[in-house]
């Protein structure tokens, strides 16, 4: 063999390793890729059955140990909008929402990312300054991604913060443009929800009335048409006709049933009764079915968090179905601080924080999504 022989045969072979370590390496980072998705595919999932701490495992092992794969943005996305809407961290979800920004800037989840970084804004507070850095957010999606459909999002969401803002015409100026340019996007369900709800503020009823029923025929069988239904029938009784009143015959669970020393009553958009009671919250469905109970030990009190979180209230201790307990303490001038002995009802701000009332104080707590006190927020006599 010469000399030219051996070199060329030294090449081919040279190229034939470089070629297969190459389709090994593409095929390794495919079936990479496959993991990520199938994982974060899991993670939706339980998203879609409630299962939030789950699906935040499988959002975080996406992140952790596929940060390349085509998904790793979407996964940090979910885990953001987890701690907004579920946990209300909102230094947590601030810190994923800087890192999905300055990570995967080009990605397909960075429009949502500046949309997360708004809503994040106007939920710290309700200030000029909070508003106008909220909707600086929103109009960023626009002008760097006109293409995306998280724009029809941002839209919602700036015309949102300015109904928040008493900025009334101008959030209606936004939730119409979504319905124009966005006519069968879920945003235009939203949207014209809101609208509905500025337009009854605004004492303009019967307009109402037409955006309602648009939800209902255009988004059938959406948790909007769902609302639109319950709102329609409100308005309706409110304003058109009141029905007879008189009793039903129903009753909650079956007639052998006793809740003893029952602490509250409250019904969710979807038609569902939630009985507290001294062994935690019982829930029923529209038919006065028992469906599901949250135990507990004697709760003073409980309420609803996220979309179907049930916290109960014990002394002075927040205890959220399915993650630790958040002791309250409240601080006090020159002495320990204190854990509040009985709140008795717990309502939830639009923003987020907590309003709770401490019967043995006298007073009302105003209180940050993770339990921690901001102020007294009014002194009563209960």
């Amino acid at each position: 063999m010469g000399t030219q022989q051996r070199t060329r045969l030294a090449l081919h072979v040279i190229g034939v390793g470089l070629l297969l370590a190459g389709a090994a390496g593409l095929f390794a980072a495919q079936g990479g890729d496959d993991l990520a998705r199938r994982t974060y595919d899991s993670g939706v999932t339980f998203v879609q059955n409630g299962r939030y701490a789950e699906a935040i495992k499988d959002f975080q092992s996406v992140v952790d140990s596929f940060p390349q794969s085509s998904v790793a943005d979407d996964a940090l996305l979910q885990i953001g909008l987890y701690q907004l809407e579920g946990a209300r961290d909102l230094a947590a979800a601030q810190a994923v929402a800087d890192r999905l920004l300055k990570e995967y800037p080009s990605s397909d989840s960075a429009p949502m990312g500046y949309v997360l970084n708004g809503r994040l804004a106007i939920a710290r507070g309700r200030a000029a300054t909070d508003v106008e850095t909220a909707l600086a957010s929103f109009e960023r999606v626009p002008r760097l991604f006109p293409s995306s459909p998280a724009v029809a999002a941002a839209r919602y969401y700036a015309g949102d913060t300015l109904r928040l803002a008493r900025r009334g015409d101008e959030s209606l100026a936004h939730f119409r443009r979504i319905e124009l340019e966005y006519p069968r996007s879920i945003w235009a369900a939203r949207a014209d929800l809101a609208s509905a709800i500025s337009l009854v503020l605004s004492e303009r009823v019967p307009q109402a009335f037409g955006k309602l029923q648009r939800i209902r025929q255009q988004f059938p069988g959406t948790r909007e048409a769902e609302s639109a239904l319950n709102y329609n029938t409100i308005l309706y009784r409110l304003y058109v006709r009141k029905p007879p009143y008189g009793f039903s015959g129903r009753f909650v669970g079956t007639a052998n049933d006793r809740f003893r020393d029952v602490t509250g009553v409250a019904i969710d958009e979807t038609g569902r009764v939630l009985l507290g009671h001294k062994q935690g919250v019982s829930i029923f469905d529209a038919k006065g079915t028992l469906v599901k109970a949250v135990p507990g030990v004697e709760p003073s009190a409980f309420f609803v968090e996220g979309r179907d979180r049930i916290v109960m209230v014990r002394a002075g201790t927040f205890i959220p179905e399915g993650l630790p307990p958040m002791v309250i303490n409240v601080p006090m001038p020159g002495r320990a601080a204190r854990q509040p002995e009985e709140i008795v009802a717990v309502i939830t701000l639009s923003g987020g924080d907590r309003l709770a009332v401490d019967r043995k104080a006298k007073t009302v707590l105003r209180l940050t999504p993770g339990g921690k006190f901001v102020s007294n927020f009014a002194n009563i006599d209960v």
